[in-house]
């Protein structure tokens, strides 16, 4: 760079400025004349006398002779003491020109003798042999720290050859002390740290002032590469470095970049004046000041300087070996930390920064992990915590047996000039330092969007970078077709040739290596969406990387590693090349549980942490590429389909290894993912391939399985190890145990054909853990317990529903309804085989918590009334009867010939009674002209905590199948009668009996005459009328006789008016009272009120006519009976901040974004859905099918006006709405949400859209407990992610006119499409334990055919775990059952006994 113009190295070694006349003379006599001078200058002057004993140019000068030499003598005295003294007293005459203790000419003429005292100073810093270096230090110290206010404070009074005669002191005076080898506790030992400091930093002031010329950059250049072997030098290139990069980088990119985050002091080192082009000239020359810090990785470059040689020389008979310099030992560690600045470098420009906002950041800090104090060179004790120090991403520097290190950092020169004597002769370079302990890994933050490209900072850095990267490499050495033996050791690595340099300083040199190795994977995978890079960067970055992933470079391995999770997943041309470089290493890394092969190179959690990372993105590309081969030298796997069953074994050897809860956690989404896209297809795989995952990653044992390598058999694979570990490990892991229930519950939905046992195997073993949990001592009972019961409870559900034929063995079925009746009651009936039952009324109800209470009751329902019977017939939307009382009234009316008048109020039509304080019953007694039967018929609408239903109920005294149903109540025809026997016999009728006539007479039956006897003429006349009657009326009825006779000759068998049969039925009866007592329920226990107990009685009558039972009878049915969620879906187009309109047509979205909103659920048009909607105004009304998805759009349709996707199983249901720009009142959100809290509420519910408005006429819109929404966002560029973003389209997601807005409570999937057709998946929302949910995980790499299942169920489990945290949330039925209660309440029927049982023989109104 400065190859054109000359160096002043000669001129420096040429100048004798420092030399003094009384240097001709013997040491005593100038030592004589030296202290008889200055003792009068270095006294206090009388009070009679303030000006100085000089007062000409002559006089100084003399005087100035005589201090020069007087800076050369020993330290035994006072008198260089005070010769410092005067000359820092004349050198402040530069800023105070009254002080008239400075001789006259110096105040006239400052900056002349200012240049002319720096020269003697130079004197001051010459190595004494004495033994006094302590006292030299300090007066060292006092002179540079007076020539750094000098520059930084006083800067604008010194002259551009003032200026030039600092930088030039300070370079031959570093040159002097810096350049020899080190020696142990010397002055450039303990002086070294605090000279660099004061050189960079005057120069850097110096550029703002007066910009040095090229010539001297070229000197300080050539110099400070002479210089390098002293960690000081390194270090405070990587602080100044830092500082610039800050400055340089608020400058280029103002908001768009992080600022790099350096100490408050250190910015102060930048003038406030400095120019835009000064700085970027200052800084790459800063950058380039040390030259190529990789020659710090060649011991032979570094020795091959002046002095080195000099002092090689200087042994005589001894050839001349760079290794007998002990300081080159300390190269590997200083060439780490000049990497680990670099790489500081390079994450600013990057814009990445540790997520640790309280420490600030570090200068050369590494990207593994780092010991939280770094050794200094002038600290006592050998280590002390450096302000500079955070907690830092990458390699420590190995020590083995052989040899010892230093860390290659070094304090801020406040803490070194602050040092006590002690301190500093305490001091000790070439002591070896042991690493300190590893902190934990702190997740690096995501490159910021606005970062720079890929090119530009490989073409600032990648030189150094790729030559760093092969310091330790070998020219000759074979690329690696494998993973190497793990086996071998470091210390086989072949020995370099050249330079003399040893073998274990190849090896601690792996330290840099694996820091620029890990900085290069940094970089490629920052790549931003449809950046190209060059070519010739791509391959040697891929090369690199697939060099550094042997085993036996473990630093290297492990720097890659935890840099390259985002690697697969940046589009980067020919990557999936190095699938099997990555999954060979890890295959070293996830099935070790201890990883003590790496724990001295990095924390092995967050060594795992990656390797889980760049599982999740390789984990597809088995299925998504199959057979596509893969073009490398490597002989096994050939193709991507080969590599399914390593991965799947890795996957499963890293869940059985893995003990951290994150890591669990994405292991198990993963595994579930792999699940769905399994099939039923095996993976073929030729024996070779076996025996070679077998020797490499069966060090842990795995049942024996057939078919584990096919979809079942993963399966089964899955459901033991879960379990297992579920029992054991995670018991008490909420995070572990909330991500394996979610994967149990997630593999009861996978369709795949699996031995009946294996699934009572799954449910068994979440009984077992509920019985586990439930049983745990009270103190060990807390929220996070009884949320683990809860989603145990709720994964069970999922069980029975799936297979609902699991409880048709009853072993299954009595083991679930004790488990049930755990959580109900806190105690089973039975305890064991064998053991006394005890009764339901002799147990204490003492559930564990009021929450496992509840969900062991929704349990309870949901077996009663889903299991086998979902989809009922009204649809998945609706797991309840869509008809209500106005439906059915409706529906007679319309069945009749001749509709009548229907009653203002058709609840007037029917009964409704309340049964033990839980159950709505509303009776119809009116038949619905459906029956056939003349039977008695009813209808009940039954209103409970598992929804509404409705019953037609008829009585039946027959079986329906009986022949006879079809004529009730008749009975068997009489059998046909015989013809006549004979003639009709003529009967005489008498008065008397004929025996009368055998009876003898007497006297007394004489004493009575006959008639004849006392008929006389008026009693004939009298008898002759009344014979002549009686012939007439014997006349008559012998004629109505024969008339009888004709008729009953004519007259069937039998007789219909004289056959004797049972009455016909009914036409009305009172059928709600028969219903009511048949069922039991009308009895006068049911009716009296119990007693100590505020409950109402068994059965209660309801008053329909009191005001505002309608409306509390709307909202019970409005009120859900499963979890509602909302996912709310926008499409971001690259670069766009107005993302609404990105829908409104199929063109403007990608043809992919359709098929995941297809993928998520079916359409249906509001108003006529019954089901959740998305909002509560519109939701809950009957279904219609829809013919047209998308007419034409790009998901608009969708936007919830008219029509949402809509999805929905027996335990939950969710609505997926795509706002759009033309959603009407979109433009009152923004100011909705900027609002203060309290009037939110009200003007959310004002300005909402006027089709809302209009829904919510008339109808209760019910509180759902805490709002569970989820946003799943279409990126086409993964850069426009951002916090500001989140804000901008939560603001168009609103479930209810109370809805908030904070994006803080709101989960996020993030979705970009990549070129290889695979799917990359961001997560971000709140921080909360609970908030992320499985299958999906950050940087989750996702095939097209999976994508829209595991967004759902992402979300659905997002949605879920937001409410078990919730304090707000109660589970459906518990609130239908409160407001059962309450309506109960409000609108019961106060009747004595007789006026409630006479109630009942009244009709009702029709």
């Amino acid at each position: 760079m400065y190859s054109e113009w000359r160096s002043l190295h000669s001129v420096l070694d040429r100048d004798r400025g420092h030399l003094s006349v009384l240097h001709c003379y013997p040491e005593t006599c100038a030592r004589d004349v030296v202290a008889a001078v200055v003792r009068p200058l270095g006294q206090a002057p009388w009070p009679s006398n303030t000006e100085c004993l000089l007062q000409t140019d002559k006089q100084v000068k003399w005087t100035m002779e005589v201090l020069g030499f007087g800076l050369t003598l020993p330290l035994d005295g006072d008198v260089v003491k005070r010769c410092v003294d005067v000359y820092m007293e004349w050198l402040n005459a530069i800023s105070d020109l009254h002080n008239t203790l400075v001789p006259l000419p110096v105040r006239q003429q400052p900056n002349y003798y200012a240049r002319c005292l720096l020269k003697h100073l130079y004197n001051l810093f010459v190595p004494r042999g004495n033994g006094s270096v302590d006292r030299q230090v300090d007066l060292c110290r006092t002179v540079l720290s007076s020539l750094q206010h000098l520059a930084r404070d006083l800067g604008d009074s010194l002259e551009r050859e003032t200026w030039e005669g600092l930088l030039v002191f300070l370079l031959r005076v570093s040159d002097t002390l810096l350049a020899p080898p080190t020696q142990h506790g010397g002055l450039a030992d303990l002086l070294a740290e605090r000279l660099v400091a004061v050189l960079l930093e005057v120069w850097l002031a110096s550029c703002s002032r007066c910009f040095p010329t090229p010539p001297y950059w070229r000197t300080a250049q050539e110099l400070i590469s002479t210089w390098r072997h002293h960690p000081a030098v390194v270090t405070q290139w990587n602080r100044i470095s830092a500082v610039l990069t800050s400055r340089l980088l608020q400058q280029l990119y103002g908001m768009s970049l992080p600022s790099l985050r350096v100490p408050e002091d250190d910015l102060a080192l930048i003038p406030a004046n400095i120019t835009e082009e000064c700085l970027a000239q200052s800084w790459f020359r800063f950058l380039h000041m040390i030259g190529n810090p990789v020659d710090l990785a060649n011991p032979a470059i570094v020795a091959s300087a002046p002095r080195f040689q000099e002092a090689l020389m200087e042994c005589g008979g001894v050839p001349p070996d760079a290794s007998r310099f002990h300081c080159l030992r300390h190269l590997p560690a200083i060439f780490h930390s000049a990497m680990c600045g670099v790489s500081q470098l390079v994450d600013a420009f990057l814009g990445v920064h540790c997520n640790d906002s309280d420490q600030e950041l570090p200068v050369g800090t590494n990207r593994m992990s780092a010991p939280s104090g770094v050794p200094s060179s002038s600290s006592s004790g050998g280590t002390t915590t450096s302000p500079h120090t955070r907690r830092a991403r990458a390699v420590t520097v190995s020590k083995t047996a052989a040899t010892s290190q230093v860390t290659a950092a070094v304090p801020h020169p406040s803490r070194s000039s602050s040092a006590t004597p002690q301190e500093k002769a305490s001091s000790n370079l070439q002591a070896p330092v042991a690493p300190s302990p590893l902190v934990n890994f702190d997740p690096r933050s995501s490159p910021a969007p606005g970062r720079s490209q890929v090119n530009s900072i490989l073409n600032l850095f990648g030189q150094w970078l790729f030559e760093a990267a092969l310091v330790t490499c070998r020219p000759d050495t074979p690329f690696p077709a494998q993973a190497p033996d793990p086996r071998r050791k470091p210390t086989q690595l072949p020995v370099e040739s050249g330079g003399g340099a040893c073998v274990e300083w190849r090896e601690n040199f792996e330290a840099g290596r694996a820091e620029a190795c890990g900085t290069l994977s940094c970089i490629m995978a920052s790549k931003k969406t449809g950046e190209e890079i060059l070519p010739v960067y791509l391959s040697r970055c891929s090369t690199l990387i697939a060099q550094g992933l042997q085993v036996s470079e473990r630093p290297v391995l492990a720097a890659i590693i935890l840099n390259s999770p985002s690697l697969f997943c940046s589009d980067l041309k020919g990557i999936n090349t190095l699938a099997p470089y990555f999954i060979s290493a890890l295959e070293h890394i996830l099935p070790d549980r201890d990883l003590h092969k790496f724990k001295m190179f990095a924390n092995p959690t967050d060594l795992r942490r990656a390797s889980i990372h760049i599982l999740l993105t390789l984990l597809p590309l088995p299925l998504h590429f199959g057979a596509l081969r893969i073009e490398e030298g490597i002989a096994i796997p050939s193709t991507f389909r080969a590599l399914k069953l390593r991965l799947v074994n890795l996957l499963i050897g890293a869940l059985q290894t893995e003990c951290d809860s994150a890591n669990t956690h994405m292991i198990l989404g993963m595994l579930l993912q792999h699940q769905k896209l399994s099939g039923n297809k095996s993976v073929n795989v030729n024996k070779t391939l076996q025996w070679y995952i077998a020797c490499k990653i069966c060090s842990f044992h795995q049942p024996s399985l057939p078919g584990a390598d096919s979809a079942p058999g993963l399966l089964v694979r899955a459901i033991h190890l879960v379990t297992q570990r579920l029992q054991v490990q995670w018991k008490s892991d909420l995070i572990s145990s909330l991500a394996a229930l979610e994967l149990l519950a997630g593999l009861a939905k996978v369709r795949v054909p699996v031995d009946p046992a294996e699934q009572r195997h799954a449910v068994s073993a979440v009984c077992e853990f509920i019985v586990s949990q439930c049983r745990r001592p009270a103190p060990y009972h807390s929220r996070d317990l009884h949320s683990m019961i809860v989603a145990a409870f709720f994964c069970l559900c999922v069980w029975l529903t799936e297979h609902p034929t699991l409880l048709d063995e009853k072993n299954c079925l009595w083991e679930v309804l004790e488990i049930v009746e755990l959580g109900v009651s806190g105690a089973k009936s039975r305890v064991g085989p064998g053991s006394t039952v005890t009764l339901k009324g002799e147990k204490e109800q003492a559930p564990a918590s009021l929450r496992v209470r509840e969900a062991a009751e929704a349990t309870l329902t949901c077996i009663m009334q889903n299991l086998g019977s979902f989809p009922p017939p009204s649809g998945a939307a609706s797991p309840c009867s869509l008809l209500n009382e106005d439906r059915l009234i409706a529906f007679i009316q319309s069945r009749k010939a001749s509709p009548e008048p229907v009653l203002s109020d058709p609840l007037l039509h029917f009964r409704f009674f309340a049964l033990d304080n839980s159950v709505l019953l509303s009776i119809l007694e009116q038949p619905l002209g459906l029956q056939t039967e003349k039977s008695p018929s009813v209808t009940l609408v039954l209103r409970g905590a598992g929804g509404r239903h409705v019953w037609a109920m008829q009585l039946q005294q027959q079986p329906r199948d009986s022949p006879l149903v079809d004529k009730p109540f008749e009975t068997e025809d009489r059998p046909t009668p015989r013809p006549p026997a004979g003639p009709r016999p003529t009967i005489r009728h008498r008065v008397f009996p004929d025996e009368v006539d055998k009876i003898p007479f007497v006297k007394a039956d004489c004493s009575i005459p006959d008639l004849p006897d006392i008929v006389d003429e008026q009693l004939s006349i009298q008898h002759d009328k009344l014979r002549r009657l009686l012939d007439v009326q014997i006349a008559y009825e012998t004629g109505v006789v024969a008339t009888l006779d004709r008729a009953r000759a004519l007259t069937p068998f039998p007789d219909p008016q004289l056959d004797c049969r049972p009455p016909g039925p009914a036409p009305a009866s009172q059928t709600a009272r028969l219903l009511l007592s048949h069922l039991g329920l009308l009895s006068f226990e049911a009716l009296k009120e119990p007693s100590n107990s505020r409950l109402p009685p068994s059965l209660v009558a309801l008053e329909p006519t009191l005001p505002g039972f309608r409306q509390e009878l709307a909202a019970l049915d409005s009120l859900p009976t499963r979890p509602c969620d909302t996912v709310f879906v926008f499409y971001v187009r690259a670069g766009q901040t107005q993302i609404l309109s990105n829908v409104e047509k199929a063109s403007s979205v990608q043809g992919a974004f359709l098929e995941l909103l297809l993928s998520l659920g079916w359409p249906v048009v509001l108003g006529q859905h019954p089901g959740w909607s998305g909002h509560v105004a519109t939701s809950w009304q009957a279904a219609e099918d829809v013919s047209d998805p998308l007419e034409g759009s790009g998901g608009a349709v969708f936007n919830g006006e008219r029509k949402v996707l809509y999805f929905a199983d027996a335990l939950t249901e969710v609505a997926f709405v795509v706002p759009t720009a033309s959603q009407n009142g979109t433009k009152y959100m923004h100011l909705t949400c900027m609002l203060n809290f309290l009037l939110h509420s009200l003007l959310s519910f004002l300005l909402y859209s006027t089709f809302l408005r209009a829904a919510a006429v008339g109808k209760a819109l019910p509180s759902l407990g805490p709002e569970t929404k989820v946003l799943v966002v279409w990126v086409e560029s993964y850069d426009d992610i951002g916090p500001t973003f989140i804000f901008s389209v939560i603001v168009h997601s609103i479930t209810h006119p109370r809805s908030s807005c904070s994006e803080r409570d709101v989960p996020v999937v993030f979705v970009q499409p990549l070129a290889t057709g695979l799917f990359r998946v961001r997560l971000a929302g709140p921080a909360a334990r609970l908030a992320m949910a499985t299958p999906l995980v950050d940087g989750m790499v996702v095939t097209r055919r999976a994508l829209g299942l595991l967004v759902r169920q992402t979300a659905v489990n997002a949605c879920r775990r937001r409410r078990l945290e919730s304090d707000l949330h109660s589970p459906p039925h518990v609130r239908r059952k409160l407001k059962i209660t309450d309506l109960i309440n409000k609108h019961r029927s106060h009747l004595l006994e007789p006026d409630f049982f006479a109630s009942l023989f009244y009709p009702t109104l029709s």
